[in-house]
């Protein structure tokens, strides 16, 4: 591909490193105005990047990053289902932390809004993309498209999906939501103290079971649904309910 196409580079590191590494490094040595990861062992609809780039087209300036709905996939890439946590966030929210996985892929941000935050955490080997929505949900907007423009394939190796290191992503989630709140300023929440919470992603999963957030969300849902074609609004309650 590289040989008949001078748009496809490919880089290398000198030895194997972290995911967090890589994907930095990665970012750092783009070109392009709007960035995206697709990881090796998943693939992209054909039209995903045309929608993508159309949507920011259309997208009011405060927004940094644009994101879809995915297939969940056999390790072969054939579909078994639609994931249902994707959806519509509300923005400058302090305490949004995307515990529920409202964001996921197809991810995709400007380039000049990342370059305006510390970048990923290099030493990370998991919860790496939590650390980039993090980091980018502190400089503007994000928006939701309804679209499912993403293949995610589920197998025993993926780097977040192996049994073997599910201790080793709790604990880099936690860090992640740790170093978020820190600098949010945010030292408590429900008046315990940040350093008092042991497992911060299982902590902000039950905070977001509370009746008046749960209201909070149908709202906020409602509002957005008001705002697309009829078809899509639909499948996105079905998709949220």
């Amino acid at each position: 591909m590289t040989a008949t196409d001078n748009q496809v580079k490919v880089f290398c590191n000198a030895i194997n490193r972290s995911v967090g590494f890589t994907k930095k490094r990665c970012v750092e040595l783009s070109s392009g105005v709007v960035c995206g990861f697709l990881d090796p062992d998943d693939k992209l609809s054909v039209d995903a990047v045309e929608i993508i780039l159309e949507t920011y087209r259309k997208s009011p300036g405060n927004v940094v990053a644009v994101y879809s709905r995915f297939y969940l996939c056999d390790e072969r890439l054939r579909i078994k289902k639609i994931f249902p946590g994707s959806r519509p966030i509300k923005n400058e929210d302090p305490l949004f932390s995307n515990v529920r996985l409202s964001v996921s892929h197809f991810f995709t941000f400007i380039r000049d809004a990342y370059d305006r935050t510390e970048g990923i955490n290099p030493a990370l080997s998991s919860a790496v993309d939590q650390d980039l929505y993090m980091k980018l949900y502190e400089q503007g907007c994000f928006f939701f498209i309804p679209d499912v423009l993403y293949y995610y394939r589920q197998h025993s190796k993926g780097v977040s999906q192996s049994p073997n290191i599910k201790d080793k992503l709790r604990e880099n989630w936690h860090q992640v939501l740790k170093d978020t709140f820190e600098r949010r300023k945010i030292y408590r929440l429900r008046r315990k103290p940040l350093i008092e919470i042991e497992d911060l992603p299982a902590y902000l999963f039950r905070m977001g079971d509370s009746v008046l957030v749960k209201i909070r969300n149908l709202i906020f849902l409602m509002i957005f649904c008001l705002n697309q074609e009829p078809q899509k609004w639909i499948s996105t309650i079905c998709l949220t309910n």
